[in-house]
């Protein structure tokens, strides 16, 4: 596990990420190294990274899962005491709509919902997106951690959001893109 995890810091100190695993440490580097605020529509910009893993047999859905939630617990760990006493503002959107109008949700976005829900933790905020072509199982998904007491899973209507963005002169491509911060 140390190997990898050296390969993986080897890989970010001369590149970009190629992996999965790769990528979420990448995110943490970030962190660390002062970055703040929204973390954005990370089941977009990860997915292609989960998915070549996938598709290539480099992981496992459930190593990937563990992966996950392994960031999800270092998003909650505060260097100094004032900061825990504010909101960080570490929103992840997730599902929604594409550029194009379709539906955004993909496997990861049901992974962090499950993260959430499963490690109760404040960090980081989950806002799911909706719109009419949302699939029924983002509902239920969230109903779900929502049932479990889950306190960090926002929800998000598009069809007021994105009007509203583009009302503004934000190009209706951008506005479907949008995430909260």
């Amino acid at each position: 596990e140390l190997e990898r995890i050296s390969a993986n810091c080897d890989e970010l100190a001369s590149g970009v990420p190629t992996s999965f695993y790769s990528a979420l440490q990448l995110l943490q580097f970030v962190r660390v190294f002062g970055g703040r605020g929204c973390i954005g529509r990370f089941d977009q910009w990860m997915y292609p990274f989960y998915q070549q893993d996938i598709d290539q047999n480099r992981i496992t859905q459930e190593e990937a899962q563990e992966l996950l939630e392994c960031l999800f617990v270092k998003l909650n760990h505060f260097p100094t005491a004032n900061q825990a006493d504010n909101d960080t503002l570490r929103n992840i959107s997730l599902a929604g709509q594409t550029p194009d109008g379709s539906d955004a949700s993909n496997e990861l976005t049901y992974m962090c919902i499950e993260a959430s829900a499963k490690l109760m933790l404040p960090e980081p905020k989950i806002n799911v997106r909706f719109f009419p072509g949302s699939p029924p199982d983002l509902v239920r998904a969230c109903g779900q951690a929502l049932a479990k007491g889950a306190n960090t899973l926002a929800m998000f209507n598009d069809e007021v959001a994105v009007p509203s963005l583009v009302k503004l002169g934000i190009p209706l491509e951008e506005a479907r893109d949008y995430c909260n911060d």
